[in-house]
């Protein structure tokens, strides 16, 4: 089943159940696997550090998908929904 990058946020929250965590003034680390995204909002400014593996990004009002590798990092542009799964396995940081 194709889906556009478009849509998939939208796609998967309703599709998939989701991890839901709350982010501190320390942030956190966490495993990621493929088919179990991580559903952030509210995280704009937030880094997000990938420490191993692959991982993808897709962000409600963004254009294109975001996937970082082993010592690449990205910042929350928007308090939107934002999903963070590993395209296989990965291991990111989320600053605060």
């Amino acid at each position: 089943m194709w889906v556009s990058r478009r849509g998939y946020a939208d796609g998967m929250r309703t599709l998939l159940p989701f991890q839901r965590m709350q982010l501190d003034d320390r942030g956190l680390e966490i495993v990621l696997h493929a088919d179990r995204p991580l559903r952030l909002t509210g995280a704009r400014g937030r880094r997000i550090r990938c420490l191993a593996g692959c991982a993808w990004l897709t962000a409600v009002g963004l254009r294109d998908d975001v996937f970082l590798h082993a010592d690449e990092s990205w910042e929350i542009c928007t308090d939107g929904l934002v999903l963070i799964e590993g395209a296989d396995c990965a291991a990111v940081a989320l600053d605060a």
